[in-house]
């Protein structure tokens, strides 16, 4: 596996944790059936998977189930 794809996937899943979850319900989704939205290249549904995401294959809205809830912004205590 090219490690520059696991890189650039990052970028786009910046928390490796939702970026292992995305990637694994991409791949079931691969071998379910899915359509692959890159050009396999003889690699593992896992590769194919972080190579979509890597990409921009999958859209930012396909990846917010993943993404963690931001943190509530929290009010200064008066003084």
């Amino acid at each position: 596996m090219n490690p520059f794809v696991a890189i650039d996937a990052q970028q786009a899943v910046p928390d490796r944790f939702a970026l292992v979850l995305a990637a694994s319900a991409r791949s079931r989704a691969l071998k379910a059936g899915a359509e692959p939205r890159v050009e396999p290249k003889r690699q593992a549904t896992e590769e194919l998977a972080l190579e979509e995401i890597a990409t921009g294959a999958i859209s930012q809205e396909e990846l917010l189930p993943f993404l963690p809830a931001p943190a509530p912004k929290r009010l200064a205590r008066p003084h």
